[in-house]
C-alpha cells in the first residue's frame, strides 16, 4: 500500500514538473515571437535609414566636387586648400561606398527575414520546438503515472487475493 502512495505521488510530481516545464516554454515562445517582431520591425526601419544615408553621401560628395571645382575655377594663394578639397572629394567618395555597402547589406539581410516572417526566425523556431518537446514531456509523464498507477493497483489487487486465498 505504502508502495501504491509512494508510485502515485512520484508520477504526480512528474506531471507537475512537466506542466511547469511546459508552461516555461510557451513563455519562451512568447517571447521569442516579441523579440523576432521587434528585430523585424527595427531591421526594416534600419533598411529605410541606410537608404537616407546613402542619399546623405551623395549629396556630400556632390558639395565636396562642387568645393573642388570652385577652387580650381578661382584659384587659391594656398595650395593647402586644394589638396584639402582634394582629399574631402576621396572622403565623401570613400563614405558613399560605404554607406551604399550597408544598404545592400541591411536590405538583403532585411529581405531574408522578411521571407521567413517571424515564425521562421531561428529563435521562435528553438522556442517552438521546445514547446513541442515541453508538451511530450507532459504526456509521457501522464502515460507514465497511469501505467504506473496501474501496476500497483494490480499489485495490490494481487496481493488482496493471495490473502483471501490463504484463508
Amino acid at each position: 500500500m505504502r508502495n501504491q502512495v509512494r508510485v502515485r505521488a512520484d508520477g504526480a510530481r512528474r506531471i507537475d514538473d512537466a506542466v511547469r516545464r511546459a508552461a516555461e516554454a510557451e513563455s519562451a515562445y512568447k517571447d521569442a515571437v516579441k523579440e523576432a517582431t521587434l528585430a523585424l520591425r527595427d531591421l526594416n526601419a534600419e533598411v529605410k535609414s541606410s537608404s537616407l544615408s546613402v542619399e546623405e553621401a551623395e549629396i556630400g560628395l556632390e558639395r565636396a566636387k562642387e568645393r573642388l571645382a570652385e577652387l580650381k575655377r578661382v584659384g587659391t594663394d594656398n595650395p593647402l586648400d586644394l589638396r584639402e578639397a582634394e582629399v574631402g572629394v576621396k572622403r565623401a567618395n570613400l563614405s558613399l561606398e560605404e554607406a551604399r555597402t550597408r544598404y545592400r547589406d541591411v536590405s538583403r539581410e532585411a529581405a531574408e527575414a522578411n521571407a521567413v516572417g517571424v515564425q521562421g526566425a531561428k529563435n521562435v523556431v528553438a522556442a517552438q520546438r521546445g514547446v513541442e518537446d515541453a508538451n511530450r514531456a507532459v504526456a509521457d509523464a501522464q502515460r507514465d503515472s497511469a501505467e504506473a498507477n496501474a501496476d500497483a493497483a494490480r499489485q495490490v489487487t494481487d496481493a488482496v487475493e493471495k490473502l483471501r486465498d490463504s484463508y
